[in-house]
């Protein structure tokens, strides 16, 4: 008896020291690793989530700036650094834009969206821009959601937990398939509280298959017996230990199936503008980081110099400005908020250098058609 009630007790401390393992385990780590938690998002957060779903592009900001009217002419298409996030619809770089050119601009970017969701953006208003001037602006990590169906899986601690359409190599066709939207209707967004769901996604998610979502939920302490959890502390241990969604973007961008996915979603843009009669222009957007070191040291990201080689090589219509050191010299710390968007100050600029490049394409094009 004596040792039955010793067995007890013990027993007892050794399951509240596994669940407080398993519970602070996943305090420490949960800004660190996507953790999928069932059952957490509420009617409130499911009719919120609804008001941004779109069924074809996975999401849409509730409080638009776009304006596809006839009366418009030029088309900008982007994420938050053309919506302008963090500043009024006013400051942004397209507003900016249409007070130099004294004409109205539409500013049809979207919060967080990768350029395969801005390039199914222009698409679904191919007929609305026919024959009008298009601008498709990225910035460097763009390329990087494209690899992404959800979104937690590569921002664990965004809000805007929605799915989204997903390009997917097929090496057999040697072409990229386009994987629809999972959640076609506002009622299935319940599914994202279903954690088996949420994992059958993972599998074509280059996030999760880095790093898998282990399941976080009362008790914490199967968290010390889930193999993905383990994996996901072996990846952070052995590659990124800041994050496991940290990655070295040159080294990925260079290889060869990656090259591919750039060339596509360029090619793409280009071949979409060319059947509608539009006039295309990629723009790529540069960082604060990225301008702090072009300034300090002269490095370039690989994907600016690559997809700036390939569009010299295509013949394209692309505009570099961190290649062009007036532009670079421009930008201060002042140009940019403390979320990493431009301010009114840096939108400025950006919108200068594009009515630049504008007006010389224009002028270029008069000229050709006079020589003739």
């Amino acid at each position: 008896m004596p040792q039955k009630a010793f067995l007890i007790p013990f027993t007892v401390f050794l399951l509240g020291l596994c669940e407080l393992t398993g519970f602070f385990s996943y305090g420490i780590l949960r800004d660190k690793i996507h953790f999928i938690q069932p059952n957490t998002l509420t009617q409130a957060d499911l009719k919120k989530l609804s008001l941004s779903f779109h069924p074809k592009l996975g999401w849409k900001h509730a409080k638009t700036r776009e304006n596809f009217s006839r009366e418009t002419q030029i088309h900008c298409f982007g994420d938050s650094f053309t919506y302008g996030d963090e500043g009024k619809a006013t400051e942004s770089w397209p507003s900016h834009l249409s007070r130099l050119r004294e004409e109205p601009i539409n500013n049809a970017g979207e919060s967080a969206y990768g350029i395969d969701q801005s390039l199914l953006k222009y698409k679904l208003h191919k007929s609305e821009t026919k024959n009008d001037q298009l601008i498709l602006s990225f910035i460097t990590n763009n390329f990087i959601r494209t690899l992404n169906i959800y979104r937690p899986f590569r921002s664990p601690s965004t809000t805007l937990t929605l799915t989204k359409p997903l390009f997917v190599y097929n090496k057999a066709s040697q072409q990229f398939d386009l994987q629809h939207n999972p959640l076609q209707k506002p009622q299935e967004l319940q599914k994202l509280n279903d954690p088996i769901f949420i994992q059958n996604l993972g599998k074509q998610d280059f996030w999760y298959k880095r790093a898998p979502s282990p399941v976080a939920s009362f008790p914490y302490s199967r968290l010390l017996f889930d193999s993905t959890f383990w994996s996901s502390v072996d990846f952070l241990i052995k590659k990124y230990p800041e994050s496991a969604y940290s990655i070295n973007l040159d080294q990925i961008y260079q290889q060869p199936d990656f090259k591919k996915r750039i060339q596509f979603f360029i090619d793409e843009f280009f071949k979409a503008a060319q059947e509608n009669n539009s006039t295309a222009t990629l723009l790529h957007l540069p960082t604060q980081n990225e301008i702090a070191q072009h300034l300090e040291n002269g490095y370039v990201p690989w994907i600016i110099t690559g997809a700036s080689q390939y569009c010299t090589q295509q013949g394209y219509h692309c505009l570099f400005p961190l290649l062009e050191n007036p532009f670079a010299d421009r930008i201060s710390a002042a140009s940019f908020h403390k979320g990493g968007h431009y301010t009114a100050q840096g939108n400025q600029a950006v919108a200068e250098y594009v009515n630049q490049k504008l007006k010389s394409r224009a002028d270029e094009t008069k000229h050709r058609k006079f020589s003739r």
